[in-house]
Order: structure tokens, then sequence, then C-alpha cells
């Protein structure tokens, strides 16, 4: 009886580790298909990326649609496939596909570019409140491309609507802050293209003074009437609330100004040391005489501003 009851036992023993050893081949092996289909989906996908994209750079849609619609099907989760999806309907005038698509690809990531152009297709549609919304979410989100904007054929027939003429100028704000900025616009008086001449009309030289990047400084370009030339860089600084103005000429010699437009006018100075070590003032005023006509005073002290000297006294006519 022992001996039987033994022999059972170890049969039971076998047939368990059996079943145990079975199941793990299973696992092993269904592991292993997963692998291998996991691995033949990404390297279908990335076929298929290759193809849609070879369409969508050669401009031709149908191809392109077709390629995205096989991506999109495999993986709804691809986010960029979905909106070269959308592009594709979009160049073919598919517009209400387009609104679809851009819309999935917004909710898997949100890119403003989508947006924009999810704005676009709705100008198409003629929805101009889809298309302001979608707009103005675009720009709230970092889209700034402001001549694209004014540009877009898909916005043409928003052009004369109020919310779209805000948009652009909200984006104009945003990428040119000093065009908006009237601290920053205070000098303008003084660009423009001048015949420069001493109080008695001599012609002392000319001066082109030129708006640049983005109109938050003006750059001075001086030549004058025996030869030699100079240059400044004139600013506004919005952290200090002052003006800035550096000069530089051809013989090397450099002033540092600040100042402030107050009663009218300009009003710079400055503080060097002469290579003996003496301590200069100056003071550099410009006044806007009328629309055509700049006087520029400088002034030199060499008592530390208890008594003050014209250095020069210039009249500038503005070229016709």
């Amino acid at each position: 009886m022992r001996n039987g009851r033994s022999d059972k036992v170890g049969c039971f023993v076998v047939l368990a580790i059996c079943l145990i050893v079975g199941v793990a081949f299973l696992e092993v092996a269904a592991q292993t298909s997963t692998q291998i289909v996991n691995t033949n989906n990404s390297e279908s996908k990335q076929s298929l990326i290759e193809t849609a994209n070879k369409h969508f750079q050669k401009q031709d849609w149908q191809a392109a649609i077709q390629a995205y619609l096989n991506i999109t099907n495999l993986d709804p989760k691809d986010g960029r496939a979905w909106y070269r999806l959308g592009f594709s309907y979009h160049s073919l005038g598919q517009h209400e596909k387009a609104v679809e698509c851009y819309s999935k690809s917004i909710e898997i990531g949100g890119n403003p570019v989508v947006m924009y152009n999810l704005a676009g297709a709705y100008a198409k549609l003629g929805n101009k409140d889809k298309a302001c919304e979608w707009l103005e979410t675009a720009i709230a989100k970092g889209f700034n491309q402001v001549d694209q904007i004014k540009n877009d054929k898909d916005f043409a027939t928003l052009h004369s609507d109020a919310r779209f003429v805000e948009v652009v100028k909200k984006v104009e704000k945003a990428v040119h802050p000093c065009t908006y900025t009237a601290e920053a616009r205070q000098f303008d008086f003084w660009a423009g293209e001048w015949e420069v001449k001493t109080q008695d009309g001599n012609l002392a030289g000319t001066n082109t003074i030129q708006r640049e990047v983005g109109d938050c400084a003006l750059i001075e370009n001086w030549t004058d009437s025996r030869g030699g030339t100079g240059k400044s860089f004139n600013f506004y600084n919005n952290q200090t609330k002052k003006w800035y103005q550096t000069w530089v000429d051809d013989k090397g010699n450099v002033i540092n100004f600040v100042g402030d437009y107050k009663d009218n006018s300009m009003q710079f100075q400055a503080e060097n040391t002469t290579p003996d070590g003496k301590k200069v003032l100056r003071k550099l005023t410009f006044y806007p005489v009328s629309t055509d006509q700049v006087r520029q005073h400088g002034q030199i002290s060499n008592d530390n501003g208890n008594t003050w000297t014209t250095e020069y006294d210039l009249n500038y006519f503005r070229r016709k």
C-alpha cells in the first residue's frame, strides 16, 4: 500500500511540473509573439510614414491622404499624422474633413500651428466665429507669425471683421512691442534724412537716422562737411525708464549719454574723462522745431557743471 501511494504521489508531482513548464512555455511564446507583432507594426508604421511624407513633400495631396489614413488607422494617437491628413484635405479644399482631422490632432497634442490651420479651415467654411475663436487660441498658445496671418488667403473674408483686426493688432504688439510703446517712440521726430547746418547757415554735414531692430532703436549715420563720420545707437530702456545714446566716431571717440524726454525735447547728459584725467560733463539736447526741422544743441562743462559752454548748435532740415 505504501509503495502504491508513493507511485501515485510521484505521478502527481510529475504532472504538476509538466503543467508549470507548459504554462511557462505558453507565456514565453505569447510574449515572443507579441514582440514580433509590435516589431512588425513598428516597421510597418515607419514605412508608411516615409511613404506619406514623400507624398506630402511633393504636394501629391490625394496620395498623401491615403497614406496618412493608413497611419491613423494603425495608430489613432499619432497627432502629427492627423495634422498632415487635415492639411492634405485642406489643400484640396475639403475643409470639413480638414476640420475633423485638425480637431483630432489638437486633442492629442495641442499644437498652436494646428490651431492656426483649424482657424483657416473654419474661415473657408464661412464660420467666422469659430475662425476667430481658434485664431485667438493659437495666438494665446504662442503662434506669432503676424505677416502670415495678414497675408493668408484663408482669412480674406475676415479682413473687415473687427475681431480679426484686433487679433492682428494683438500679435503685432507681442512681436513688435516697441512699435506700440509710446516711450520708445519719443525720439521718432529725429528719424529721417537730414541736411545739417550751423546757426549761421553753413553746411555742417548730413545725417541719416533710421528706425531699426523692430522700432526699438534709432541708428545715426553722420558725415560732416570734411568727410569725417560717426554713428550712434539710441534706444529706450523699459527697465530703467531712460533713454541712452552711444556715440562713436572715426577718430575713436566714444561718448555714452543717458537722458529723458521732457519739456518737449530729448535731453541727454554724459560724463567723460580726458586723457590727462580731467572730468568733462556734456549736455546734448534735441528740439523738434517742426515736422521738417530739428535743433541739436551740444554743451560742455569743465568745472563739474558750474558753467556751460556751447560745443555746437546745429539745425537739421529734412531732405525732400
